[in-house]
């Protein structure tokens, strides 16, 4: 009887301290999570220098909903976010803002499952960034884990049905007009899309790899621009425009 009651315990103890186990939980180990103590300068240029974690697809996807697990160790839960701020982006130079989200503090039990984060269908992206506005009263950042759920890849690195070769866009910044000139394969038309820094469209049509492009710049507010090529988006450049 004594045996089977140890060997009880130390089943009871193996979950709580490692919750990985099972799909919906986490691990305690400080280890097993990311935690900043020291600011860095941010990829997303309007961030400055901050906290922040950076997710690399390596190609566009089509992004869904999201479940966050908070940090949890029972040391380190005051560091855990509390406010954050998502941005995204295709290219990792352009960045696009989605908002904030709030997340509670973890219960710092082998139990804890995390809470549902952000629903982020609609958005196509290949990075993702994550800067800590504030946290639940400790000396540092931290997540346990974030899981974002995607829906396939937009356009893969091979993508066989248009090969893109080259682009130049001039002059840019501009002032009046800017002409767009590319050269692509497998293809007669590619859509092309210009949208700013909300991710508002303001101009689309059809180009070819025939003739230039030209796009009339006069009515758009100084700022930076993004414009996409194709249905699904083979190719994103930025355009920079300057008001008289």
């Amino acid at each position: 009887m004594k045996k089977l009651l140890i060997s009880y315990f130390f089943l009871l103890f193996y979950i709580g301290v490692k919750g990985q186990c099972f799909e919906d939980r986490h691990s305690l180990a400080l280890n097993d999570s990311w935690m900043s103590c020291e600011s860095k300068t941010s990829p997303n240029e309007f961030r400055g220098e901050s906290h922040w974690i950076l997710y690399d697809f390596g190609d566009i996807y089509e992004l869904g909903e999201t479940h966050i697990w908070n940090l949890s160790n029972p040391n380190y839960m005051t560091s855990g976010i509390s406010e954050l701020i998502i941005d995204y982006s295709i290219d990792g130079e352009f960045w696009q803002e989605w908002g904030s989200y709030s997340i509670p503090i973890s219960n710092g039990s082998g139990f804890y499952e995390g809470t549902q984060g952000p629903d982020l269908t609609d958005i196509q992206a290949r990075y993702v960034l994550l800067t800590a506005i504030s946290n639940h009263g400790g000396d540092c950042y931290g997540l346990s884990e974030i899981r974002i759920n995607t829906s396939g890849v937009v356009v893969p690195s091979s993508n066989k049905d248009v090969s893109y070769v080259s682009a130049d866009i001039f002059p840019n910044p501009a002032d009046q007009v800017v002409h767009i000139v590319i050269d692509f394969n497998g293809a007669n038309n590619l859509p092309i899309r210009i949208f700013d820094s909300n991710g508002s469209l303001v101009h689309e049509g059809l180009i070819n790899s025939s003739n230039p492009y030209s796009v009339n710049t006069k009515n758009l507010p100084s700022g930076n621009y993004v414009l996409s090529l194709g249905e699904r988006i083979v190719l994103s450049q930025k355009i920079i425009t300057v008001s008289h």
